[in-house]
């Protein structure tokens, strides 16, 4: 066996080593758990912002018409 694959198969196994106990388990699990709250929590930030520029967008429209309604010599 040559060097290349002697260090391949010994990181291989140290890295499936490390992904079986107890520890690696848990920090991916609470982290897999964070990430789905942030992106959850950004989303919503997402959804909230899109609703504010769609309300900012609909009450300037408004207002520009009615304001060209109300002042015809503005036109």
């Amino acid at each position: 066996m040559n060097l290349m694959n002697e260090l391949k198969q010994n990181f291989s196994r140290s890295w499936y080593d490390v992904q079986t106990t107890a520890a690696y388990k848990k920090t991916h699990e609470t982290l897999s758990h964070a990430g789905q709250k942030a992106t959850a929590a950004f989303s919503n930030v997402g959804t909230a912002i899109s609703k504010k520029f769609g309300d900012m967008r609909s009450h300037s429209i408004g207002y520009s018409i009615r304001h060209s309604i109300s002042m015809p010599a503005m036109r």
